[in-house]
């Protein structure tokens, strides 16, 4: 692709270089697995590109003139999205940028977002090998909470690695508000990652099926490459959960740029102990389409950070199944063993109810999960919503016979991620229930989700 692209800029004759951009970009979106229908009505006018992947649909419309495109190009594009289904997103691609004006005139409004991306962004994708999908939806999301559409090369410090990493919306904030980087506590190697992913346990029963791919990891940076080119590809989003666990210490947090920061800089958390095993296991739980992705590495507590043996694991819907995104996902990454789908035997998926509706099972939050304001009020920092909170581990065990309970006996987690099925503010005088317990099992990790509510005052 790279070769393409410069071939392509150096195309003097401006029309043929416009025409050249459109089957560029719909190689590049196809390449990442996009579904490419070029040439598409909208407004009674042609779209260069209407794209699909998931739940993101693009109207693409493609610019490469001399000049920096002006507000009658985002006219035009907001036309033909009054006559597109809902959901429907546009981007301008402007090789030149934009002016300031349009800039200001695409943030003020998220109502039918308009995305835009000049020609350094472009050229980053294409030197990256990949990224567009992760680059697209972390402008949908900043226009949406912050009114800003982010367009251009960042002027950030951040260590390439990290500013190619999502960070988590969602904060980890004690209850007198101080933010920390990870929850800490007493625990277990569990292989168990507390999880805000939402399993849905229809799809397990109705045949689900999993791939397991052993990576040839050597290192943290390896591992932390692994993340970024997954990241790269869209397979992760700034949702995932993470857990690295030790002899009788856990730590957990959100979002993969945190969890690369805790693989390399990893020594505060080691701070004043002295007796620790030789190892830690790190734990990333994300969804994956309709399913939910894994990864699972077995690292050395010293400075040399050797990762031993390291798995992506995928739980999927099942049958049909498109394996075409996983083939190019393997042919990306270095993989160990010969991967292959798997149909799903037993029920991988076990829930259990805390409590009743007459006798709630009540649970003191040890910390709280939040976000400074919402999708509909933009962020402010004076408007802090609770989506979740950080419990002690006190859920019911299996017996030694394995009966229903979720989890396996004389396991401790030492604390979970509780979702709650409700929001409120922060500071807010309310009680918090936990209501059920899902546990997705895997060959080598399970994910748990907990579901919680709150009522008014204290009880």
């Amino acid at each position: 692709m790279s070769q393409k692209f410069e071939v392509l800029k150096a195309n003097p004759n401006a029309a043929s270089r416009g025409l050249g951009l459109e089957l560029f970009l719909a190689e590049l979106f196809g390449r990442e697995h996009f579904r490419v229908e070029p040439d598409f009505v909208a407004h009674g006018r042609q779209i260069d590109l209407f794209v699909v992947r998931g739940d993101l649909h693009l109207l693409v419309e493609a610019k490469w003139t001399k000049k920096r495109s002006q507000h009658e190009v985002i006219d035009e594009m907001r036309a033909r999205l009054e006559t597109a289904p809902p959901g429907v997103v546009g981007l301008v691609v402007s090789m030149s940028g934009f002016s300031a004006t349009v800039i200001e005139r695409v943030g003020r409004s998220a109502k039918r977002p308009i995305l835009l991306m000049d020609g350094h962004e472009v050229e980053k994708v294409v030197t990256l090998g990949g990224g567009i999908h992760s680059l697209i939806q972390g402008k949908l999301d900043r226009l949406r909470r912050e009114r800003i559409a982010a367009v251009g090369p960042s002027s950030s410090s951040t260590p390439v690695w990290l500013g190619e990493l999502p960070e988590a919306g969602l904060k980890l904030v004690d209850p007198d508000g101080r933010e920390h980087a990870w929850w800490e506590s007493e625990g277990d190697f569990s292989q168990v990652v507390s999880s805000l992913i939402t399993p849905d346990p229809i799809w397990a029963r109705e045949g689900g099926i999993r791939l397991d791919m052993v990576l040839g990891v050597r290192d943290a940076a390896d591992l932390i490459e692994l993340l970024r080119k997954l990241a790269q590809l869209g397979w992760i989003s700034a949702e995932g959960a993470w857990r690295i666990e030790q002899s009788g210490i856990v730590w957990s947090g959100l979002g993969p740029a945190e969890f690369g920061r805790q693989l390399t800089d990893w020594e505060p958390r080691y701070e004043g102990r002295r007796r620790l095993h030789h190892s830690e296991l790190a734990l990333y739980v994300d969804e994956s389409d309709d399913g939910m992705l894994r990864i699972s590495a077995d690292l050395s507590a010293t400075s040399a950070r050797m990762v031993r043996w390291c798995e992506l694991s995928f739980m999927l819907p099942g049958i049909p199944l498109d394996t075409t995104p996983f083939q190019a996902l393997a042919a990306e990454l270095s993989v160990m063993n010969t991967p292959s789908f798997q149909l799903l035997g037993d029920d991988p998926v076990r829930r259990a109810r805390l409590g009743g509706p007459d006798r709630p099972m009540h649970a003191r939050p040890l910390a709280y999960l939040v976000r400074n304001g919402s999708l509909l009020d933009g962020v402010d920092e004076s408007v802090r919503w609770v989506e979740g909170i950080v419990v002690a581990d006190s859920f019911f065990r299996a017996s030694e016979e394995g009966v229903s309970e979720v989890l396996p006996p004389r396991v401790d987690l030492g604390h979970a991620f509780v979702q709650l099925r409700q929001h409120h503010h922060f500071g807010d005088d309310v009680t918090h229930d936990l209501l059920w317990t899902t546990l997705v099992e895997g060959a080598y990790a399970s994910a748990l989700h907990v579901m919680g509510d709150w009522q008014e005052g204290s009880q």
